[in-house]
């Protein structure tokens, strides 16, 4: 606005109902504004956390996680990023900004939502590239391809430390983490809407950590967990192991799901309501961020089951142990379910 830029606001329907339902202390989750797009000229961009320049040297906050943005500006001030460095490639063709991130739940529900800008403005048709931080996981290939999010659209991967100009720029802001709207949502559902079923998957479901890329936040009995599972007809899924369409599936058709803390929980905005999940997190790590998105797809319940922590990583890295006493309550006195 101060640079007299044409922009576009985009309204995007939020989840506010349920802040009025559930209390003023989740609005963090649910509460948010529109979207923006702004169509700017001799943009840098740095593949470093998606950092955003203009020509006049001023970070675009909005185009970028929170936290991220804290980083970059200690960087700056330390003289590790410099922002005048030399551009080592140069877009002509009008482009959107999209960077992103390689984990899944951020990538989502935080930087997917810069289509959901994006795709609701007039600068759609304007746009003839994306513009991506490389390299890209598995995940991301398939929303970009096989899912069709960049279909008809130049797609260029920025694997280098140094920024990039890009003369014709679109520029969508994105949802920080955790603003879940449900606008969003709706449009993530619609990608995954196939019907198709993960062959050998109950309605009972158990997400294992075993493929966890980082090796992080394992459960240290989980054998004796998996053990316990079994009993009650659980079915043993590693997500890593599907398309995004089957995990999908796999939450869609289920009715029980016990998972540690982690990405894969996402899925959770594709299961029918009525379902009852139990997400085990380690004590010195609570968030409601799954809770919150449980609470969106119309969850009977969501249990989540504190864990004592272990390791030298920081909290949320921890692995656990699961209390199977107290896990078996939660089976057998809140879901009802006999062995």
């Amino acid at each position: 606005m101060h640079k007299g830029a044409d922009f576009e606001d985009v309204e995007v329907s939020s989840a506010q109902p349920l802040v009025e339902k559930h209390g003023t202390r989740f609005a963090a989750s649910f509460s948010h504004g529109s979207l923006t797009v702004a169509h700017l000229k001799n943009i840098r961009f740095y593949k470093s956390h998606g950092l955003i320049v203009t020509e006049e040297g001023w970070i675009l906050r909005d185009t970028m996680l929170h936290d991220h943005i804290d980083r970059m500006i200690a960087r700056i001030e330390s003289g590790e990023l410099d922002l005048n460095a030399p551009c080592t490639h140069i877009i002509s063709e009008p482009t959107a900004i999209i960077g992103g991130q390689q984990n899944f739940y951020h990538w989502m529900f935080n930087w997917l939502s810069k289509f959901t800008a994006l795709n609701g403005s007039r600068f759609s048709s304007i746009a003839k590239g994306l513009v991506f931080n490389g390299p890209i996981e598995r995940f991301q290939w398939e929303t970009l391809f096989k899912l069709g999010v960049g279909k008809g659209k130049n797609c260029h991967f920025i694997q280098r430390s140094s920024p990039v100009l890009i003369e014709d720029a679109i520029v969508p802001t994105l949802f920080s983490n955790p603003v879940h709207s449900l606008g969003h949502i709706e449009w993530l559902r619609s990608l995954m809407s196939s019907e198709e079923r993960v062959e050998g998957v109950t309605e009972r479901v158990y997400i294992s950590r075993k493929d966890a890329v980082k090796g992080n936040r394992q459960i240290i009995n989980e054998t004796e967990l998996i053990a316990l599972l079994e009993k009650y007809e659980f079915s043993i899924v590693r997500l890593g192991d599907l398309t995004l369409k089957q995990q999908a599936s796999v939450f869609r058709h289920a009715r029980f799901v016990i998972a540690p803390h982690g990405a894969g929980l996402a899925n959770v905005i594709y299961a029918q309501p009525g379902a009852c999940f139990l997400e085990m997190q380690a004590k010195d790590a609570y968030t409601q961020v799954f809770w919150s998105l449980g609470l969106i797809s119309g969850a009977a319940r969501y249990d989540v089951l504190t864990c004592e922590s272990f390791g030298d990583s920081i909290p949320y890295q921890k692995d656990i142990e699961i209390d199977l006493a107290r896990l078996e309550q939660v089976i057998i006195e809140k879901w009802g379910l006999g062995s």
